[in-house]
């Protein structure tokens, strides 16, 4: 039996592009999970969504039956996966929301990303899943400070 991701459609209504971190959320969402450290995500891009995970944890997902595509690394960066599957460029200028409160999305991760698309207005949506996954009133998102260089 497949698992049925929850209902994300307040983030849909939102962000045409959305990246989910946190474990918590990924299991919230998704039903599924993975224990360890190992950076892994879901992105949403104009209602397609996937999961970006290491190769040896790709096993756990396929079991649970997950309905959605997958993107894994082993020795790629999974940064330069995420920028791709987002289908951006250094100088597209648009919204991403991104779920920046996550033990699996590292300081450096992050600064890669944000230098790596300097155009794009990220905003952090991390209170926002965690109130979605709590099932209480959705609140407004907030941008992102400044990261030191």
């Amino acid at each position: 039996q497949r698992s049925k991701m929850k209902d994300i459609s307040p983030l849909t209504k939102k962000f045409s592009r959305y990246i989910l971190t946190h474990p918590d959320s990924i299991f919230y969402f998704l039903n599924c999970s993975t224990p360890g450290n190992s950076f892994v995500c879901v992105v949403c891009v104009d209602g397609t969504f996937t999961c970006i995970l290491r190769d040896l944890e790709l096993g756990h997902y396929k079991q649970h039956q997950v309905d959605m595509e997958f993107v894994t690394y082993s020795e790629n960066n999974p940064i330069d996966l995420l920028i791709h599957v987002l289908g951006t460029y250094p100088h597209d200028v648009c919204t991403i929301a991104i779920e920046i409160d996550s033990p699996r999305f590292l300081l450096s991760e992050a600064k890669q990303l944000f230098e790596y698309l300097p155009f794009v207005n990220f905003v952090d949506i991390s209170m926002t899943v965690k109130l979605m996954g709590r099932n209480l009133v959705e609140i407004v998102p907030t941008s992102l400070p400044e990261l030191p260089i």
